[in-house]
């Protein structure tokens, strides 16, 4: 069933709303978000909601919205970031170049993860998605140490996410 959810979002067919994060545009499906999600419910089924066909989204960014929408539908963890980039051949010195390059783009892809868990963390707690927001949780652990403690501390607090408390 999961993959036929993840057909219909990545086929767009039947979309009967759009969402519109920044310049990228996210054709979806009201009774899918609504199903997910109390607070979808509520803003698209609800006396609060007007109806809209097109709903602006201006306090994420698109692939953290993407990533929102991937586990909405799925109900699995969204691949978030790119974990490799490719298998192509290299020669020994290609590949000493590469690791002194890969260790200065290891600590930015492990910057760039953690910061997009603890958006996709935020906006699980936003649209009250409390599976996706253990999961996130559970992921960021691997990113605490000492100079991240305080920054998990706050997130925790602001958020309720006792898994870090």
């Amino acid at each position: 069933m999961h993959q036929n959810f993840s057909d219909l979002l990545r086929n767009e067919e039947g979309a009967d709303v759009v969402f519109q994060v920044g310049d990228v545009t996210f054709p979806a499906h009201r009774c899918v978000l609504a199903a997910r999600s109390t607070i979808f419910k509520a803003q698209l089924f609800g006396p609060a909601g007007d109806g809209a066909n097109t709903i602006h989204i201006d306090d994420m960014e698109a692939k953290v919205f993407k990533a929102l929408l991937a586990f909405i539908y799925t109900d699995s963890f969204p691949e978030i970031m790119d974990e490799g980039a490719g298998d192509q051949e290299k020669n020994g010195e290609e590949m000493e170049d590469e690791v002194e390059r890969d260790q200065g783009e290891d600590n930015e892809n492990s910057e760039a993860k953690r910061v997009l868990l603890q958006s996709l963390l935020v906006v699980a707690e936003k649209y009250d998605l409390q599976r996706l927001k253990l999961i996130c949780g559970d992921k960021l652990c691997s990113y605490m140490d000492a100079s991240t403690v305080t920054d998990f501390l706050l997130l925790a607090e602001e958020h309720r996410c006792s898994i870090f408390l």
